[in-house]
């Protein structure tokens, strides 16, 4: 079961952000996904982090643009 393979309360200085959350429930539920879903997702799965918060994660460069101009 997922929930006895949680570390948990725990702290992770890994970085995580919103595009990793998908990625994280298709994992825990074993959602299968497409060839073609897979070459659109950005985000990475941090299931490995959940079950333990020291493991190997890599750094990451994590960023955001929002344009101020007008739409259209």
């Amino acid at each position: 079961a997922l929930a006895s393979s949680l570390k948990a309360p725990a702290r992770s200085d890994a970085s995580v952000a919103q595009i990793d959350i998908f990625p994280t429930i298709a994992q825990i539920t074993k959602i299968s996904l497409t060839e073609n879903a897979k070459t659109q997702i950005q985000g990475k799965s941090f299931l490995p982090l959940l079950q333990n918060p020291l493991s190997d994660w890599g750094n990451r460069l994590l960023f955001t643009h929002v344009g101020r101009w007008p739409n259209g």
